[in-house]
């Protein structure tokens, strides 16, 4: 069964960028969130999987718990960009962070794209600006809530109402109400 799911990790990950890099169109803003919180949601996913095999539940409750624990994964990775950008904890090096891939995407949507200016060095201070101007920080929280109700609605799926159910869903309804924590 580990050798199955290693599989399945590695074909998770490595299926999604063929599928970018293949993709006729330009990918969507979905697509951008899944791509950068995809190795969260595959971790814990296999991690949730994992635990239904070794507890003997029924394939459908696994599949539940799998498909629980990629979106609450994915969740947990987009809230946490979330608060370093709040926090500051942003620099040249975080370019790969959701806010900003978000705010570039909506930006190029709209047509403000000469906002970025290719030309120019990148550093904090234009990474936040770019965040600021293409509502980043919105449309992270925006798919934070998208990947929080799938994880609430892959919940529902399984066969009981039991006290696992409840305290995954409390586990969602926390990550939905986080708020970061400022230290000095």
């Amino acid at each position: 069964a580990l050798d199955s799911l290693k599989q399945w990790y590695q074909r998770r990950v490595r299926g999604f960028w063929l599928e970018t890099i293949e993709a006729s169109s330009p990918p969507t803003l979905s697509d951008l969130a899944h791509y950068c919180s995809l190795r969260h949601g595959a971790l814990l996913s296999s991690c949730c999987y994992s635990a239904a095999l070794l507890s003997d539940l029924d394939t459908d409750t696994a599949a539940s718990l799998q498909s629980f624990g990629d979106y609450i994964g994915q969740a947990i990775h987009l809230k946490s960009e979330i608060f370093a950008t709040e926090t500051s904890k942003i620099g040249a090096e975080s370019l790969s962070s959701y806010p900003y891939i978000a705010a570039l995407w909506y930006l190029h949507k709209h047509g403000k794209a000469d906002v970025v200016e290719p030309g120019l060095a990148i550093n904090r201070e234009k990474v936040k600006k770019i965040i600021n101007l293409g509502f980043g920080i919105d449309l992270t929280y925006e798919q934070c809530e998208i990947y929080c109700n799938k994880a609430l609605d892959s919940l529902k799926q399984f066969k009981s109402n039991d006290e696992l159910t409840k305290n995954l869903a409390r586990v969602v309804m926390d990550i939905k109400s986080a708020k970061p924590v400022y230290t000095v």
